[in-house]
């Protein structure tokens, strides 16, 4: 039997779409019991719970099948407990926690015949993006691609230990799909141009731990102008969140969450946005979350 836990990660950040992922201090805890007779008992308690099959089609059996699979080892049956912190739909890495967590554990079961890149790449080609599957594996800040091989590669960022993370997720659910759906297929080159000027000036400014200019650094013409409007009152949250002393605030993956970057202040702010939301008559839960550092881990 191995448990495995696994941090949540917010992406994107502003100008780093597809590329830049945080891991969060919000965990998907998962205990994996390997069985003699060919069946599968899947308990599963925390966020979502209603959203969750217990069934083959559960993500994480799916991610422990993988493994067993590109190995060539049999998988008989599974006993799986799931206790998850991470709302589900609401751009903080839940799906990517759970195919993280499915391979550590049965890289675990195995005797850990992989390597963490081995596992990345088993990660990715399960999630079909790098930028959560990474931090949530490895922890920290990262920024993660594919190569002209498709194979991940990672440059390990630094972020500075004065900022918190605070996230507000609205009741209000946005699939990464339809997220997607709403952006154009083509920007001008000057959109392209100054994009990659901030992406690069925010790397910067965070691993000096300078924030005065993370207000104009975190903006981003690619995704967040079009997926602001999906969710009531978001747009209106990230302003409301800088006015009440925040130094960054962008949309947590495709959303619905708003991230924010505070070093004092941070209960003042969440609460702010808090009150956005529910003048929009959605219920909101803020959390105040720091950095992960470490990444998927064995727990006793």
């Amino acid at each position: 039997m191995v448990k495995v836990q696994v941090p949540a990660s917010t992406a994107n950040i502003g100008p780093g779409f597809d590329i830049l992922g945080l891991a969060l201090t919000l965990y998907n805890t998962v205990e994996v019991e390997l069985l003699s007779e060919p069946t599968l008992d899947i308990e599963y308690a925390g966020e979502g719970k209603e959203y969750i099959p217990t069934d083959s089609s559960n993500m994480i059996y799916k991610s422990i099948q993988r493994v067993f699979s590109s190995l060539n080892k049999p998988l008989n049956g599974l006993r799986i407990k799931i206790d998850n912190e991470i709302p589900l739909m609401g751009g903080l890495g839940s799906s990517s926690s759970a195919i993280v967590s499915g391979i550590v554990a049965a890289n675990a079961l195995l005797d850990n015949p992989l390597t963490k890149r081995d596992m990345l790449k088993l990660a990715v080609e399960e999630d079909g993006h790098p930028d959560n599957v990474t931090p949530a594996l490895l922890g920290g800040f990262t920024l993660s691609y594919r190569d002209e091989e498709e194979n991940p590669s990672i440059i390990p960022l630094i972020f500075p230990s004065g900022l918190d993370i605070v996230t507000v997720s609205p009741d209000f659910h946005v699939s990464t799909q339809s997220a997607r759906e709403v952006m154009p297929e083509n920007y001008p080159l000057k959109v392209v141009t100054k994009n990659a000027t901030r992406l690069i000036r925010l790397i910067r400014s965070l691993e000096k731990g300078q924030w005065d200019e993370l207000q104009s650094l975190l903006e981003d013409e690619l995704h967040q102008p079009y997926r602001f409007p999906l969710v009531p009152g978001l747009k209106k949250a990230c302003e409301k969140a800088y006015q009440s002393g925040a130094v960054g605030a962008f949309i947590s993956g495709s959303g619905p969450t708003l991230a924010i970057f505070c070093h004092e202040n941070r209960e003042k702010v969440g609460q702010s946005v808090v009150e956005v939301f529910e003048q929009e008559k959605l219920e909101a839960k803020v959390r105040y979350l720091k950095v992960d550092f470490e990444g998927a881990r064995i727990i006793d």
